[in-house]
């Protein structure tokens, strides 16, 4: 890599390259040394000018994967900038529905068509347009950021991608039932009432409503302690 050079001081190697140029219009030089061989001091020199280039988040090769690459965003740059919940959020769209479908793939792989695609496969499954809108953002920021400062791509495919007109965004929220809040129903709903065992078994199982009305008996094994939604 020309834009990397090493220079020997005293018994020790350095290496050095140029980073842009201070606010003064005078170049910024970037120079470390200690390395005990040549190859060591450009090998690292290397490492620090591919990171540099790449915004400073760790990236040191073009071919990265999505999955390093948007580790790397969200880790560096989306936890300086956005609140606490605001990073859980990310987090967890991210290993939901962006590592599983592109974690293996390099970022030069990631097409207008492949994202396309990948929106109308959230839509088939159900998904809510509130939560297509926010993966699409993450991944449209991520992108953004891989075009500059990364300059691992020269343009952002998730420009031309837009969430489906037909999402649904009537979807019932779901919320979690707490330990606390489980408690209170069941001081409602004591034992001995109709709603008792009921309660009970959708905490404990997760069961649809409607999975729940349609137990039987024969569902039920005492012995294993299992309850099938498929009676035997």
């Amino acid at each position: 890599m020309s834009q990397v050079r090493t220079r020997k001081r005293g018994k020790t190697f350095s290496y050095i390259f140029e980073a842009g140029k201070k606010a003064d219009g005078k170049r910024k030089v970037v120079e470390k040394g200690g390395f005990a061989t040549k190859k060591a001091a450009y090998d690292a020199g290397v490492a620090a000018y591919n990171d540099w280039k790449h915004g400073n988040i760790g990236i040191t090769s073009e071919n990265i994967s999505v999955k390093d690459f948007l580790q790397n965003w969200l880790d560096n740059v989306v936890a300086l900038n956005v609140k606490a919940n605001s990073m859980q959020v990310y987090t967890f769209l991210a290993n939901k529905h962006i590592f599983p479908k592109f974690g293996s793939l390099t970022i030069q792989e990631l097409t207008p068509a492949v994202l396309d695609n990948w929106m109308r496969e959230l839509l088939k499954a159900g998904y809510a347009k509130s939560t297509i809108s926010h993966v699409h953002t993450i991944i449209h920021h991520a992108l953004d950021y891989a075009v500059y400062p990364a300059e691992l791509i020269s343009s952002n495919p998730a420009n031309y991608i837009k969430v489906p007109k037909k999402a649904p965004t009537n979807i019932v929220k779901r919320h979690i039932i707490t330990p606390e809040k489980l408690n209170e129903l069941l001081e409602e709903n004591p034992f001995g009432t109709p709603y008792y065992i009921p309660i009970l078994i959708l905490y404990h199982t997760g069961m649809r409503i409607g999975e729940l009305l349609g137990l039987t008996w024969n569902a039920i094994d005492f012995d294993e302690k299992i309850i099938s939604l498929t009676s035997k």
